[in-house]
């Protein structure tokens, strides 16, 4: 079936069993060839050679198990094992009646083949379709390959993928790795079985597209983790309009393949469509493709992408959770104004709510905004946690509930717990790596911070942020000289505010006056070019020991509700402040103190 590009089922394993069986009867394979083109024609064309020592009932087992047409086949197993048990009666009543006229030997070795036959088919079937039948609770989509090698269609291989893997976590019986992960083993040259290994899922997902104008032609194979099987696969060749078909089709051949029992919700959740424009659909993973890059005007791309997918269709709620997630992360990594940016964010999640009450994505982001903006942490858990209950596979909601809610209101055994989560379900994860050991750093396990962050930092040496992270880790340790070796090499991967306030802070604390004012001169030249946030600003003025400048930045901070004031409760860098009734009267402006 899988050579001549048609449907497999279980009449095709049966048929591997069949090669099983006549292995065991003959001592050789019933296909042969010097190369695997040799074999694949033998298979499609020959019949296997079955000499007279193979008794004549058992050639009539093989001759059916080893059909080329399906319909000829045995059709279940109960059918090839009820064969086998009588053909070991006939065998065995044959074998009494041969002792009358002793021919015992040759008669006894024919039963003893069939009759270990039996049983080890018998054991070697239940075995294997026991497996088979068990349901597969996990599974890593890798991204699809662009065939065309054509970088202007990347946006819709990726996309593809990430479609896919967004229906598939709406399951609560299965994990999915998530986007980031998988993406993590892009170009690399290993096979699905390896990677499920490694990720520590029982199948995984490949595929490949090809874009001829409207032309699509789709590849895509399930792949067992346990022996490197085919579980499903199928080719598709359409047009581009028929896209949404697609991957409704293959989500529903990934559930059944994957013996999942879905509740008619489930179902409904699986072919649920946000859009049935295309046009606005491919304007939509243009968005998703240039945000996950997570530069400042990769974000600014994205954006544009979303809000011209929502004009073409006012009605796809995921354009505006996308618009809602660039509007979130735009102060974080492109220095925009928080006080401008996130009540876009929160307008936009509502609007996508309006549309569709139930999505996952607009709940956490609308959670973000609750906390960075409005300081209105009860509404901020609230869409945190639905957004999980929603969608328990999607990682960014237990990592962002984690981080900016639970670890800024010090639960740090919940956050920590939370961001485990999160890595469970994407555990190549650079950014969530980064921030579990952020937590530990905010909770003082620095020895666990330093080791979480390391291991980040081992997975891309050019990770900047986690340099930053890193270098926060060794100065509050008391190693401030290698604290200051890793600001400088996050200053060398990018050109950041945050890892320069860190290395002026690093400089005023050993003592090094001079350095630390002159980050202050290069933040202030950085602010003329894009908005610095007052927050790295105190961050410098607290090393230096100016109580006065650091409470009048923190202030300034929390006037443009910008992101970084919710951290005041659980960054070290403020301890020296917390005796101080004006800071004490600060936390309680940001809703951290009581």
């Amino acid at each position: 079936e899988q050579a001549r590009g048609e449907e497999a089922d279980h009449r095709s394993d049966i048929w591997s069993v069949g090669v099983v069986l006549y292995e065991m009867l003959t001592g050789k394979l019933p296909f042969g060839g010097d190369y695997e083109q040799a074999v694949t024609y033998a298979i499609m064309n020959e019949e296997p050679e079955v000499t007279d020592e193979v008794p004549s009932n058992m050639q009539a087992i093989l001759q059916k198990a080893l059909a080329k047409d399906q319909a000829e086949r045995y059709q279940n197993i109960d059918e090839l094992h009820s064969d086998l048990k009588s053909s070991e009666e006939s065998s065995t009543s044959r074998t009494k009646a041969a002792r009358k006229v002793r021919k015992q030997g040759a008669s006894n070795k024919t039963t003893l083949y069939l009759g270990g036959a039996v049983v080890l088919i018998t054991l070697l079937a239940v075995a294997y379709f026991l497996n088979r039948s068990q349901p597969i609770d996990s599974i890593a989509v890798l991204p699809f390959i662009n065939s065309n090698n054509d970088p202007d269609i990347d946006y819709l291989s990726d996309g593809i993928t990430e479609t896919l893997i967004t229906k598939l976590s709406q399951l609560p019986q299965l994990r999915v790795m998530a986007r980031n992960t998988v993406f993590r083993f892009k170009g690399k040259d290993m096979t699905a079985q390896q990677v499920g290994e490694e990720l520590n899922v029982r199948a995984v997902l490949t595929g490949a597209i090809v874009q001829r104008e409207n032309a699509l032609r789709l590849n895509a194979e399930l792949v067992d983790v346990s022996d490197g099987a085919q579980i499903w696969g199928d080719q598709y060749n359409r047009t581009m309009d028929d896209i949404f078909a697609v991957q409704d089709e293959i989500s529903e051949h990934i559930s059944s393949s994957l013996r999942l029992k879905l509740s008619s919700d489930d179902k409904n959740r699986l072919v649920k469509r946000h859009t049935e424009d295309t046009e606005a659909y491919q304007l939509y993973l243009k968005g998703r493709f240039y945000m996950n890059k997570r530069t400042g005007e990769a974000l600014e791309t994205a954006l544009e992408y979303f809000q011209q997918a929502a004009v073409r269709d006012p009605t796809y709620a995921l354009a505006y959770a996308g618009m809602a997630d660039c509007y979130v992360l735009l102060p974080q990594y492109a220095g925009f104004n928080g006080k401008e940016s996130y009540p876009k964010a929160k307008a936009a999640a509502l609007q996508a709510l309006q549309i569709d009450k139930n999505l996952a994505e607009a709940h956490a982001a609308l959670g973000l905004t609750y906390v960075s903006s409005e300081l209105d942490w009860k509404s901020a858990e609230q869409s945190f946690l639905r957004a999980i209950e929603l969608n328990p596979s999607y990682a960014t909601a237990h990592h962002w509930y984690g981080l900016s809610y639970l670890c800024m209101r010090a639960r740090f055994d919940e956050a920590i717990s939370e961001l485990k989560r999160a890595l469970e379900l994407d555990p190549l994860s650079l950014i969530i790596n980064n921030n579990l050991g952020s937590v530990y750093f905010y909770a003082k396990h620095y020895d666990l911070a330093l080791e979480q962050l390391q291991k980040t930092i081992e997975m891309d040496q050019n990770f900047y942020i986690a340099h930053w992270a890193l270098g926060n880790a060794y100065i509050f340790t008391g190693q401030t000289f290698k604290g200051i070796e890793h600001l400088r090499q996050a200053l060398q991967l990018e050109d950041d505010a945050l890892s320069l306030a860190s290395l002026g802070y690093a400089y005023a604390i050993s003592g090094n006056i001079e350095e630390a004012e002159k980050t202050l001169v290069l933040l202030d030249e950085l602010s003329a070019k894009r908005l610095v946030s007052p927050y790295f600003f105190a961050m410098i003025s607290v090393g230096l020991g100016d109580k006065e400048k650091t409470m009048e930045f923190l202030q300034r901070c929390l006037e443009l509700r910008e992101y970084w004031h919710i951290l005041l409760k659980v960054d070290p860098f403020w301890d020296t402040l917390r005796g101080d009734a004006r800071f004490v009267e600060l936390l309680k402006k940001v809703g951290l103190e009581n």
